[in-house]
């Protein structure tokens, strides 16, 4: 006949476990046996556990659980699991102590009990909490690094405008100084300066209107137009690189914001008249329309040399620039990727030593549905 186990030898196999346990008298709603893990974490040994009640040992809000565990388990003979995650278990001393705890119903000789397996949670918080001021951080850091990233790019397309408008006016400073300032000549000057105001204008503008989210005024433009106003703050920085500059554009229509255009235009003649600096003659940009029966494209090809295979692995990258330090932030081909992915299009290019480097900016067909505007 199997000798029936006392209450000691419960408790010597329950100091073999490395989780905290609890045992539960449920006839009297009493802690009844713990292990040595049990008392450390809740801060009672075996004489004082036994005075208070079970739901006592946690939480006013998490009390209403334990009796609800010990109801059901009373009403059942064997088989009741149960797990409880985020309670809070009372110590001795008053703390709090985050817990998840499983219940198990078992029945022993002397009657029901609720064994409570117990795991503190409280170094696992704060690792959570340690995580999240990280999370902060690092939130912080990346829209720190977005607002450097946006500042980076009006000031990189606010370059070229402003010094279009430098260059006039210093221009006008220098006819002044010798008195051969004709009307004709302020005219001439004038039209370059207003176009490169308008034109910064229309960057902040656009920047503002991306932050604020608000919907972009796409309209019907001729490629012409666009490709003639982006080239007049041009005139004189191809004069003065002896660039032989060729226009190619027949009548077709793009569906777009302009000003954003001429920016991607804007970007691709500048990064062309620094690829021709390594040429000592014969400097070449074309730019050209071509029609498919899916989208109306401009091409902006010059003779320069290849763009290396390195480069044109992450030609679009944001940051990469073959320019001198302080030249450029390598956001311009990015930013103006970007354009036409809100256009719906795609900005692509063709690189080679016997061919020359093309950019080829493409937009979807106009659909029949849209009205032209005449």
């Amino acid at each position: 006949m199997l000798k029936r186990p006392s209450l000691e030898d419960i408790q010597a196999l329950l100091s073999l476990i490395a989780a905290p346990v609890l045992v539960l008298d449920l006839e009297t709603g009493r802690p009844l046996l713990l292990n040595e893990k049990a008392v450390e974490l809740t801060g009672y040994d075996l004489e004082d556990i036994r005075k208070v009640s079970a739901q006592a040992l946690f939480a006013d809000e998490n009390q209403n659980i334990i009796l609800a565990m010990m109801e059901l388990s009373r009403n059942q003979s064997g088989g009741f699991l149960a797990r409880e995650t985020g309670l809070e278990l009372r110590r001795k001393t008053g703390r709090i102590c985050p817990v998840s705890l499983s219940a198990a119903r078992v029945d022993l000789p002397y009657g029901g009990a609720l064994v409570l397996t117990l795991e503190d949670l409280s170094e696992l918080r704060l690792q959570e909490k340690e995580r999240q001021v990280l999370l902060n951080q690092s939130f912080r850091v990346t829209k720190l690094a977005d607002l450097g990233r946006l500042a980076g790019g009006v000031a990189h397309e606010l370059n070229n405008p402003l010094a279009i408008l430098l260059g006039h006016c210093e221009k006008m400073e220098i006819l002044a100084s010798r008195a051969e300032v004709s009307r004709e000549e302020i005219g001439r000057s004038l039209v370059p300066m207003k176009k490169a105001a308008l034109r910064m204008s229309k960057i902040v503008s656009t920047m503002v209107s991306t932050i604020r989210q608000q919907p972009r005024q796409f309209e019907i433009c001729a490629l012409s137009q666009v490709v003639q106003d982006a080239l007049v703050l041009f005139k004189d920085l191809l004069a003065s690189h002896s660039i032989d500059l060729k226009i190619e554009i027949d009548e077709s229509q793009i569906l777009c914001e302009s000003s954003q255009v001429e920016q991607i235009l804007s970007n691709l003649i500048r990064n062309a008249c620094s690829a021709l600096n390594e040429r000592k003659d014969n400097r070449q940009i074309v730019i050209r329309s071509l029609v498919s029966d899916s989208s109306t494209s401009l091409e902006v090809w010059n003779n320069g040399p290849a763009i290396s295979p390195e480069v044109q692995a992450s030609l679009f990258t944001p940051f990469l620039t073959t320019k001198e330090v302080g030249e450029g932030p390598g956001l311009g081909l990015y930013l103006c990727d970007h354009i036409m992915k809100s256009h719906s299009g795609d900005l692509s290019f063709q690189s080679s030593e016997d061919g020359g480097t093309s950019f080829f900016i493409n937009f979807p067909k106009i659909k029949s549905s849209v009205k032209i505007s005449a």
